[in-house]
């Protein structure tokens, strides 16, 4: 099976200009197959006969597997994804499909595309360990460029762009993203009541102070390190031919490297996952905050999944409930949490200074 193609039967089509005018030179598409993904996304397997892969491969054919996107941010989104992709496979390479290039048809200006070399994967599920790992390698090796938060380019998760404006501390990159999202998910299920709408401000003036403040207060700091932005076990597979994890459709940013891991945490194998994770890159301080950092993660997580499927009630709901439980647990933010001298509580209470009664 391949990337992204469970279930779908190809047909076979003859390649645009703009396609085959970015693979290398004198390539000869060989077969091409083309499959509907859904009302936006097409998917082509491509075969090409390369003259400069004579000495390099048997039957001197290169696989290509190119995603066609339609739509008013599609080309947003193939650059977003490109982007993505080439950050993290000029980190680790293992990790990912190579990325080749992106670009709109000649034919149709509406339609765009992204082409990365074809991998065999399995899609059994994948060794944990193995992708905490890699993913591991991928946060430890990563610079971001000029020590910033945000990313270069829009990145999408779906349809939904992030707000990638590139920001000096963690805290105002996730909530210029936040209420961003939070406007697209009050477009969809608004208008609010009075109470998601204080819900919601509270959130904002509130929690996210609250938790993501004291990791660079105090003397603690985080590196923004290159994150894939969006890692389920959706996307993460192994690879046929290395049996390493492979993983794809990235929407990347340079930021706290405990938000990659929040799908993966809270998803199936979670434990075994974090246990694996944590040997390599340890929690952020305060330590006794990782549990709520990565509810407020998984929160974000909710409300993408709640925007590209608006119709699911159950999932808005869902997205209220969590909030609430947030905002019940953290409900004077981050000032009270900190002392005259401004050391977190949660610390002090760890090292034995505050009484718990």
């Amino acid at each position: 099976m391949s990337q992204e193609s469970q279930g779908i039967e190809p047909r076979e089509i003859a390649l645009d200009q703009s396609i085959t005018g970015k693979l290398s030179y004198n390539a000869r598409i060989v077969k091409a197959s083309d499959q509907a993904l859904n009302h936006a996304t097409r998917i082509i397997k491509f075969h090409t006969r390369e003259p400069a892969l004579q000495a390099y491969q048997s039957g001197f054919y290169q696989i290509y597997f190119l995603k066609l996107r339609s739509g008013p941010t599609g080309h947003d989104i193939v650059r977003g994804e490109y982007n993505s992709m080439k950050a993290l496979s000029d980190v680790v390479p293992y990790l990912v499909p190579k990325p080749v290039a992106w670009g709109t048809l000649h034919q149709n200006q509406n339609l765009h595309f992204f082409i990365t070399h074809f991998i065999d994967l399995d899609q059994q599920v994948i060794n944990t360990r193995r992708l905490a790992a890699a993913l591991a390698d991928l946060h430890r090796r990563s610079v971001a460029p000029g020590a910033k938060f945000g990313f270069h380019v829009s990145t999408f998760v779906g349809h939904i762009a992030q707000n990638n404006r590139r920001t000096d501390t963690w805290e105002e990159y996730f909530s210029n993203d936040f209420l961003q999202l939070l406007d697209m998910y009050k477009s969809l299920h608004g208008p609010f009541d009075a109470s998601t709408t204080k819900l919601s401000l509270l959130m904002v003036l509130k929690v996210i102070p609250r938790l993501l403040r004291p990791m660079e207060a105090n003397g603690h700091s985080i590196t923004p390190v290159l994150l894939h932005g969006n890692l389920t076990l959706s996307n993460a597979y192994t690879s046929l031919k290395t049996h390493g994890p492979i993983i794809y459709s990235a929407s990347a940013l340079y930021g706290h490297h405990e938000y990659d891991i929040r799908n993966l945490v809270l998803g199936k194998n979670g434990a075994e996952f974090l246990e694996a994770y944590e040997k390599l890159v340890p929690a952020s301080e305060p330590k006794e905050d990782f549990e709520d950092r990565v509810a407020l993660y998984g929160l974000k997580s909710l409300m993408h999944e709640s925007c590209l499927h608006p119709k699911n009630k159950e999932s808005a709901q869902d997205v209220v409930e969590r909030m609430k439980t947030l905002v019940d647990k953290f409900p004077e933010g981050y000032e009270a949490n900190a002392d005259e001298g401004g050391k977190c509580k949660a610390a002090q209470k760890r090292d034995g200074v505050v009484d718990e009664n």
